[in-house]
């Protein structure tokens, strides 16, 4: 009986500490709980691959490497307000022009960047489908 009372009292506290991990993100690894799951490029066999990782974002500037983050979160979107943040602490200005991929593209991000008065070059999402001559012709998308 006692036993199983303190079995459950382990698994209670094992429970706890998965429950305070999990609290602030939608996925961690056991084996390394700093990690979270992404999705890997395939393999030789074509299996998509569900790994533990890091999202490492890096700043350059006229081809020098300026800054690093690392990120547990599995989007790119989510991470270009802190990295900024985190670069103009460490270098102690912020960037006037800001280059991004299309992956870095929301409302919160350009928000951001015009209320801290930093001109935004990020490719719209869409970009691909404005190019194709069906988008161009189809007078409801415009």
């Amino acid at each position: 009986w006692t036993e199983q009372l303190s079995e459950y009292k382990e698994r209670q506290e094992k429970y706890n500490l998965s429950k305070k991990i999990f609290s602030k993100r939608s996925s961690y690894s056991k084996t390394d709980t700093d990690a979270t799951f992404m999705h890997m490029k395939d393999d030789r066999m074509r299996n998509g691959q569900l790994k533990p990782a890091y999202n490492v974002q890096i700043a350059v500037e006229s081809e020098y490497v300026t800054g690093v983050g690392i990120f547990d979160d599995r989007n790119d979107i989510a991470t270009l307000i802190p990295m900024l943040k985190n670069l103009k602490e460490k270098i102690g200005r912020k960037y006037l022009n800001v280059i991004a991929d299309s992956v870095y593209e929301s409302e919160e991000n350009h928000l951001f960047l015009e209320s801290s008065k930093q001109t935004p070059y990020i490719k719209p999402q869409t970009y691909e489908k404005w190019k194709k001559r069906s988008f161009k012709n189809d007078i409801s998308k415009r």
